[in-house]
Parts: C-alpha cells; structure tokens; sequence
C-alpha cells in the first residue's frame, strides 16, 4: 500500500478588527433559531470577536496554494470547521472556493467534531486516498471568534485564523517544507480505552517504534491521570504540552512549526480528547524530512 505524507502548510492568523452591525439576515437566522428552541439568544455577541466570515478566512491560505500553482494537483478539498461564521456573503462557502479557484475536484466538510474536527479529516482522508485513485487531498481548517448564542457560553474559539496542509500519495513542493509520514490516525471512544499509558505504548508496539523516538503532544490541562502519566514518562517517551485553549487550533500550530522545520522529532503522536463527546483522536506521524 502506498505511504501517505502530511506537507506544505500555510498558517494565516488575522487581527482583531472592530466590528460591524451585522446584516438584518444574519441576526433574524439566529433570532428565529432560537426562538424555534425556546432558548434565550445573547445578541450582544453579534458585536464581540472579530467577524470573519469563512469565505475570507479560506481565501488567505487557498490563494496561497493558487498562486504557486499547487491547486491544480489537488483531488480533494476537505474543509473543517468547529463553529459557525459571521454573516457570510455567500449561501456555500464551497461553491464559493470551487467557482474563484476553479477547482473541479471533490470537496465535503467535517463539522460538529468539537476540538477533534482536525484528527477526523485527516482519518477520512487517509482512508478515502487509499482506496482511490485520488492523489492529493487539501485540509482546510478555519476557526472565527463571533459566535452568537446563549448569555453562559463557556466555551469559544479564541482564534481567527485558517490553516491549509496538503495530505498526499506523493510529495509537492511549495517551499522547504519538511514532510510527515502518515503511520495511523482515528477517532477512538473514550470509555473503550482502558488506559492511555497502554493505548499510547500499544501503538509504539504495533508500529515498531522505539518509545525513546517518540514525542507525544497533549493538551497541558489534558485527560490523562497522573498514574498513567508517570507510565509514560518512566517509558523514555518525551511529553510536550501545547496550550489548552478551546477549539482545533493548538495542536495546529505545533503542526505547523514541525512543517515548517521548527520543531524536530523522529516520530509524533497527537492526541486530543473532544470536551462534549470525549471522544479521542490521534495522529501518528514519522519524519521523512
């Protein structure tokens, strides 16, 4: 079976910009939404956060992919969201990039995966290029912080930002971009894992992988006990924590970094656990830089 490798990833973080009165539209959608449900709707929060629609988030990293001319290679965009936009100017936002980039390939999204939007997609993708003639695969992550709702929302994205890497049978080249190997990937329930410290030394056995090679990256306020912890740390394996702010992209800035050459390991296993399903998705990579 051919390899699948992770390469060329483009980050593009926007300010924080004032807002704007939303369009009549926009707020009866969500007036009406509510009402249907019998909850009471926050309007306050059509005026905080940054207002980006998806439409412009996704046009700062697909630009990028049109203008080196690497969009022409793609087979499959797969677009990840975890909340909704603000006040979008278009009905489809992947009618919307198909129509401007004129791309003819396949696009679906993967929304309501809480923070394991991102560990999906690629499992999907994964599975969808190998057993296809499907070559390239674009992932599209995208995450705004205006999110109308209820007075006690607790959890919110913190970023506006949009993240684009290519998942392949083959490498492309954009720039000097390490490139990732894809060992495995899933979504796996929580209450079926009778322990992180064995499901994490499992996958080390069954991929032949010396625990000392091994960088595993969590969440610093993560889901594994301490017990299991201290398993891990007397195995050599190496622990690194990225922050634990809410959505898809801490994990994604790590991945970046590595992408980028940044950040360096032999092998790299991400795990995050979903808040509201507790569901936990991993991502097994080997550096073929």
């Amino acid at each position: 079976m051919q390899s699948i490798h992770i390469s060329n990833s483009c980050l593009v973080q926007l300010p924080v910009r004032q807002p704007r009165e939303p369009r009549e539209r926009f707020v009866r959608y969500y007036r009406d939404l509510y009402s249907l449900h019998g909850k009471a709707l926050s309007e306050d929060a059509f005026l905080s956060g940054s207002q980006y629609s998806y439409s412009e988030l996704g046009d700062c990293v697909l630009s990028t992919y049109f203008q080196d001319d690497v969009i022409k290679n793609i087979d499959l965009l797969c677009i990840v969201t975890w909340a909704h936009e603000f006040d979008p100017d278009y009905a489809s936002m992947g009618a919307y990039f198909a129509h401007h980039y004129q791309f003819d390939g396949k696009i679906f999204d993967v929304g309501d995966q809480g923070s394991i939007g991102f560990h999906t997609a690629i499992d999907l993708i994964k599975k969808y290029l190998e057993t296809s003639s499907l070559q390239c695969a674009l992932v599209l992550l995208m995450e705004q912080t205006t999110i109308p709702g209820e007075k006690d929302q607790s959890v919110l994205p913190i970023y506006n930002a949009a993240f684009g890497v290519l998942i392949s049978k083959n490498t492309f080249t954009l720039k000097n971009n390490d490139h990732y190997e894809i060992i495995a990937s899933g979504i796996e329930q929580r209450q079926k894992i009778l322990g992180m410290d064995s499901f994490i030394l499992s996958l080390c056995a069954n991929y032949s992988i010396p625990r000392s090679q091994l960088k595993l990256i969590i969440k610093d306020n993560n889901f594994i006990s301490c017990e299991e912890m201290t398993n891990l740390k007397t195995s050599t394996i190496s622990i690194n924590f990225v922050v634990n702010d809410p959505g898809i992209f801490p994990f994604i800035l790590y991945l970046h970094e590595l992408l980028e050459g940044r950040q360096a390991a032999e092998y790299v296993l991400m795990i995050d656990e979903d808040a509201e399903s507790t569901d936990i998705g991993y991502l097994l990579i080997r550096s073929r830089a």
